[in-house]
This record gives structure tokens, C-alpha cells and sequence, in this order.
């Protein structure tokens, strides 16, 4: 029988498991183990401890933590209480934690004890009545008995405000019945079991992390580990160290994992190479059986490498507003490439499918938010005949597993009429180790009647490309780079410029790019460099640029391309002059009909990437057909 009722699976769960270890963490240098029955009093006496403070059913309270052990603590205890959980990420500007807890009506905040800053921050805050410092100090060991309070189903149970990559958080409000529901359908795929034990490093202020690293395990009897915030330096010793089985990640963890294990596969002797499989085993602990990622899209090559070595991880997919997992991986048959097939319980359709079949990906079940927070508007634009659409593009196959392309809201239309998915474009570019972020927009020309003509990427280089570089001298480098990348892609995915960064770009908590806030930081920069960019002729070029060859294969760039300025010999067609595919066609067209010649259409692969590299090539054509 499902239960939709937190404190009621919380419970009977620490009465299954009673004896066996909840929480392990090291404090003061001394491991600390909590065992369920401990939990239960723990979180009991804190429950206690907040009703004497005044907390009352639908109060909401903020979470501001980083992961630790006081947090399954913190928020089962809330949850006692019938108030509602505020998770908010404690690096949050001051600015973006004001406007939660001003939008969401908290009245109680739990920080860091040592977060003086934070705690100064939020006594100016208008609403919030008490601050609660962690460690618990004095809290959790009362003794007092604190049953819980009387939960429908429908009460909400957790205000989570999403970091968006296309807009500015907002409320999504999870009820017991979506979060239970959601547990019931993951318990069912049957991947974890009471003996497992989990390394939580993924930020429980999300809602992924909170489902998967927090709420299963504790409702499965499972051994929940917290580490240090050095994890991502020291990953690999504390998967081995801490004895885990499960290891719950977003693809950037086990890209850098991918990336040390292939390093090390490369450094074995040759004797050793047969072994590979045995010693990256080792190397993880002899317990680690099962890598999970989420909250973005893993690259194909990681996942089939994993694999192959016999390590076994599963591709998931899931929103905030769907609890958040609404497919996994089949544990015996895992589809690289894909996000897995919807969990029990929840459908998926596809909507406004193209001709290729991709489409919006939309979900309905039990697990569906109940709405977005004080915003009846934005909740009703996200449901169509009862679905939940996702603004995720995406597709079915012949399986049902899903596939994803992108998000709606990102996809760049060229004028041509095609449609790109930035995020395919910067994993193919991301490949070169010179490149440390890259984020691709799409640049609107003013001749081109508002339709987006080019792609453009704002690139943060690995520091050490950048070392006696000057900047000219960077741009030659990094357009050489990007030149190269794109020999392999279609004309039409390929950037046609680019803006180099000293700054990280901003990002979501599990790491996605934050477009809307890239573009309205960069655009401005990006046109401003488009306006500025002279194009100072050589006496040389001069010379070449008066031949009769040079001036027709110019007139046919600036008629194809729609160029009024002066156009340099040593221009790049992609990327200073803007080509897309389109271009190209209409300019191959422009100088075949010209000198009566055949040129390949897609003069990147013969090598031809500057005005004067074209202009040769037309000159060698035309002394081969007189």
C-alpha cells in the first residue's frame, strides 16, 4: 500500500531499519555514526523543540545549508511539525536569499553556525523571527515526545525555488503525495536495497539530491555517508575510503572521474593493460557497484566507457516540478545516449512532434508539483489537457526510452529555418582540452529581418592556453581551434564567432549554464565588438585585393553574405564575416555562376577558411578550366 504521508514512511522506517547506521560522518576527526532509532529521536526532539518555539502547520522555514548530517535531522523535524521546507543553497547572492524568503513567507531560518556574515544578513530580512544556528546545540536531545501533526496528502511539504537557465526562480510547491509518490515509483526499479550505502555530495537544496540522496535512502534503510567540501578534489579517496556502493552524481562529476580513469588506464604498463577492469575496481573499492546521474545530460562517450570497464551507471531525467525523476535506465539494459524509460507510475508523451519525431516532452503521475508558488498564471501556461509540459525537446523511441535534444526555450533558429541545440554544439567544441566553458547563443544581424543568422560562443579558456598571449594572439589560436572542431560538424551547427572570458559563467546548483543571464551579460559586449572590428588593409593585400579575381570574389561575399564594410584578406568567412550555411550555399552559388567553375559546397573541408584562402582556390579553379 503507498502512503502518501512523509512522516509516516520516516517513521515506519526507523522502526524497520532501528539498528542499523542512517548517517556516518567524520566530526572533529572521529567518525560519527546515527543509527535509525537515533534519527527518530533526534528528529523527534527537534520537532519538540520547534513547536515550543511557535512553528505551526504550513509555517515555512528555511533550510540554508550545505550538505551534513543535521539536515535528514532538520527537515523530517520540519516536516513533524506540518511546516513547509525552504531549501535555499547558502553561496545564493544575499539578493537572490532575500527575495525566496520575502516570496515564500518564512518565518524561521536554519544556518551554519559559523556563517556570520549570513546570520548579520538575515536579521535585517523583514519576516524571519528566529534565526537556528548548526550544529544543534541543546535542540534535538530534549527527551520530549512530539507526535506529528495531522498531513493530508495535498499539504505541501517543500517550497523549492528552481535556478532556472532560461528565467529567474521560481516556487515550485511538492506536496507529500508527489515526493511519496516519486519515492514509490524509483523503490520499484529496485536499485538500491538496506545494504547499500550512499555518498551524498550533491546539494540537498535541490531537488534532486534531496529525492535521490536524502528521501530514498532513508525510506530504503540505506547508509547515507557525508564527506568534506573538498569532495571534488579527493572524490576518488572518499568513494574508496568511505566503503560506498552508490555514488549519485551530475555528468560533470563523472566526466572528471572519466578523465582520471583514463589517464591512469593510459599510465599502466603494458603488462598490466589486460588487468584495467580489476584495477579501476580496486581503485573504487571493492563495494562500488552503481554510478547515477541526472540533472543534465551525460556524454555518450563517458556512459559506453563505464560500461565497458564494468562499471555499471544509469542515465536518468527528471524537473523540479516532477518530484523530481521521471525516467531512469533499466538497471539490465542501460541505453547509452538516453535518459532511460519513465518510472512506474508516470507517462510521457511527446507533443507537437517534428518531422523527425522529436517533440515537447510531456509527463503526467502522481509525482506532477502542485503548482508554482503565488503564480496561478505560470502554472496554468505548463499544462495541456491535463500533461505537464517540460519545455525539454526530445523523442521516443521504438523502446520507449526518452532521448533529449534540448530545451525549448534554447533552441537557436537560424534563418535557414534550422533549429540547433546549443547544448550539442558546446559538447562537440568542449572536446578540445584548450576550452574550459563554453555557452553558444545565437547572434541576431540587423540586416537579416530579426531572424537569428549566426553562432556565437562566449569561451573561457584553460588558463595555461592563455600564458604570453596576447589578446589578437588568442583569437588567432582559439579561431584556429574552433576551426578545426568544426570540420566535423554539419555547416549549419558550426560558430560562426566568438567572445573570449576571464569569468566563470554563471550556473545552475547542478551545474547548467545559466543562458539568460550569459546573454544579457555578453550581447552587449558581443555587438560592440562587431561594430568595432576594423579591417586595415596591407600594401600587399591592397595589391591582391585590385586583381580581377580578388574584386569579383569580394563583390560576391558582400552580395552573398550582405557585407557593406571593407572586407580584409585575411578575414575568416566563419567567424568574422558571419558565414552560415546558408551563406555559404548562396556564396558557392554567387562565385560558380561568376568564374563558371564547381566549388564544393562546403569549402571548410578543402581548407578554405579566409577570404584569401578563397580567393586562391578560385584562382587555382579558373587556370585549371583556361
Amino acid at each position: 500500500m503507498v502512503i502518501y504521508n512523509l512522516n509516516k514512511n520516516f517513521i515506519d522506517s526507523c522502526r524497520r531499519f532501528s539498528g542499523r547506521i542512517a548517517i556516518e560522518a567524520k566530526k572533529d576527526g572521529r567518525l560519527e555514526r546515527i543509527t535509525y532509532k537515533d534519527l527518530y529521536k533526534r528528529v523527534n526532539s527537534l520537532a519538540f523543540f520547534l513547536s515550543s518555539l511557535g512553528v505551526r502547520k504550513s509555517d515555512r522555514i528555511a533550510i540554508i545549508l550545505e550538505n551534513r548530517p543535521e539536515w535528514p535531522v532538520i527537515f523530517f523535524a520540519v516536516s513533524f511539525t506540518g511546516a513547509i521546507a525552504v531549501p535555499i543553497a547558502p553561496s545564493s547572492p544575499h539578493k537572490d536569499i532575500s527575495l525566496i524568503l520575502s516570496d515564500s513567507g518564512a518565518r524561521f531560518a536554519f544556518i551554519p553556525e559559523d556563517n556570520k556574515e549570513l546570520r548579520e544578513f538575515l536579521k535585517s530580512c523583514k519576516g524571519i523571527e528566529k534565526i537556528l544556528t548548526v550544529p544543534l546545540s541543546g535542540m534535538e536531545e530534549t527527551g520530549k515526545i512530539c507526535e506529528p501533526v495531522s498531513i493530508e496528502q495535498d499539504d505541501l511539504a517543500v517550497l523549492l525555488y528552481t535556478s532556472g537557465t532560461t528565467e529567474a526562480p521560481k516556487g515550485v510547491m511538492l506536496t507529500h503525495k508527489n515526493l511519496c509518490a516519486n519515492f514509490h515509483s524509483i523503490e520499484k526499479e529496485k536499485l538500491f536495497s538496506k545494504k547499500d550505502s550512499m555518498l551524498s555530495i550533491l546539494p540537498l537544496f535541490h531537488s534532486y539530491a534531496l529525492m535521490t540522496t536524502l528521501i530514498v535512502p532513508v525510506f530504503s534503510g540505506l547508509k547515507i555517508i557525508y564527506v568534506a567540501a573538498d569532495w571534488p578534489e579527493r572524490l576518488g579517496e572518499y568513494v574508496k575510503s568511505s566503503g560506498s556502493s552508490i555514488l549519485i552524481g551530475v555528468p560533470q562529476v563523472f566526466s572528471m572521474m572519466h578523465a582520471r580513469i583514463t589517464r591512469k588506464i593510459q599510465e599502466l604498463p603494458g603488462l598490466l593493460k589486460p588487468f584495467k577492469k580489476i584495477l579501476i575496481k580496486i581503485g573504487l573499492g571493492s563495494r562500488m557497484r552503481l554510478f547515477v546521474s541526472g540533472g543534465a545530460k551525460l556524454d555518450e562517450t563517458v556512459c559506453r566507457d563505464f560500461l565497458k570497464l564494468g562499471i555499471k551507471i544509469l542515465e536518468g531525467y527528471g524537473l523540479t516540478e516532477t518530484s523530481p525523476v521521471v525516467s531512469i535506465n533499466p538497471f539490465r539494459k542501460p541505453r547509452p545516449g538516453s535518459c532511460g524509460m519513465a518510472v512506474d507510475g508516470v507517462e510521457v508523451k511527446i507533443f507537437d512532434k517534428d518531422k523527425d519525431g522529436i517533440g515537447e516532452i510531456a509527463v503526467k503521475g502522481p509525482n506532477i508539483m502542485k503548482g508554482y508558488y503565488r503564480d496561478d498564471a505560470k502554472t496554468k501556461s505548463v499544462f495541456r489537457d491535463g500533461w505537464f509540459l517540460t519545455g525539454d525537446l526530445g523523442y521516443l523511441d521504438e523502446e520507449g526510452y526518452i532521448h533529449i535534444n534540448g530545451r525549448s526555450k534554447e533552441v537557436i533558429v537560424l534563418s535557414s529555418g534550422k533549429n540547433i541545440y546549443p547544448e550539442e554544439v558546446e559538447r562537440h567544441y568542449l572536446k578540445d582540452p584548450g576550452i574550459k566553458e563554453m555557452c553558444v547563443m545565437g547572434v541576431i544581424k540587423q540586416k537579416g529581418a530579426g531572424n537569428i543568422e549566426a553562432l556565437h560562443a562566449v569561451i573561457l579558456p584553460d588558463d595555461e592556453y592563455l600564458k604570453g598571449f596576447s589578446q589578437e594572439e588568442a583569437r588567432r589560436v582559439f579561431t584556429k581551434k574552433l576551426e578545426a572542431s568544426g570540420k566535423d560538424l554539419p555547416s549549419h551547427k558550426r560558430i560562426t564567432g566568438f567572445t573570449i572570458i576571464k569569468e566563470k559563467l554563471g550556473r545552475t546548483a547542478l551545474g547548467k549554464i545559466k543562458r539568460y543571464e550569459v546573454q544579457k551579460k555578453y550581447m552587449p559586449l558581443i555587438m560592440d565588438e562587431e561594430k568595432k572590428r576594423q579591417r586595415i588593409l596591407t600594401q600587399e593585400e591592397e595589391a591582391l585585393m585590385k586583381t580581377d579575381i580578388a574584386r569579383k570574389v569580394i563583390a560576391c561575399l558582400k552580395e552573398g553574405l550582405e557585407i557593406n564594410d571593407e572586407i580584409n584578406l585575411n578575414d575568416n568567412i566563419q567567424f568574422d564575416l558571419g558565414a552560415d550555411s546558408l551563406g555559404m550555399v548562396g556564396l558557392v552559388s554567387a562565385i560558380e555562376k561568376n568564374f563558371n567553375i564547381e566549388l564544393d559546397e562546403d569549402i571548410m573541408q578543402q581548407n578554405i577558411s579566409t577570404v584569401k584562402d578563397l580567393i586562391l582556390r578560385v584562382k587555382e579553379l579558373t587556370s585549371q578550366t583556361t
